[in-house]
């Protein structure tokens, strides 16, 4: 039995008890938690790793709202050049232009312009059609250009 005693404490040595100082002095000679000094320093990574997290939560959902909209904007673009190019838009019977327009199929916020422009065609059959498509961005208007050849019917 003295035997076996002896082999656990070889293997658990006991413990050293540390000096304490008293419970008014700040200074400890405990070797257990943490210093403010540390804690303070592992708040302030946190607190820069969370602001740049939510710093680039902003721009991710900035960077979402513009996908959907030229997203939109584009369907847009493709549904009045395809009924140009079928001949159902009203505009291209006479290859008038038209300012300010909506569609029925997209939101009346979303407006576009469309114009007629000759190409150096020597036989006059072919014509450009240029549609804008405006759209409110905060106090003033956003847009974008889109062009094709149109072949007079």
């Amino acid at each position: 039995m003295n035997k076996i005693m002896s082999s656990v404490i070889a293997r658990f040595p006991a413990r050293r008890e540390t000096k304490q100082s008293h419970s008014w002095c700040l200074l400890s000679t405990s070797l257990s938690g943490f210093t403010l000094m540390e804690v303070l320093i592992a708040l302030m990574i946190l607190a820069v790793g969370l602001a740049s997290v939510f710093a680039l939560l902003g721009t991710g959902a900035q960077s979402h709202r513009r996908g959907v909209r030229d997203a939109v904007v584009s369907a847009y673009a493709q549904t009045i050049l395809a009924e140009l190019e079928s001949g159902v838009h009203p505009a291209i019977v006479a290859f008038q232009s038209v300012k300010d327009q909506t569609h029925p199929g997209f939101p009346s916020f979303y407006k576009y312009d469309l114009e007629f422009k000759k190409t150096l065609d020597l036989n006059d059959n072919l014509m450009v059609a240029v549609l804008t498509i405006k759209w409110p961005y905060g106090n003033k208007f956003d847009s974008v250009k889109f062009e094709t050849v149109l072949l007079k019917k």
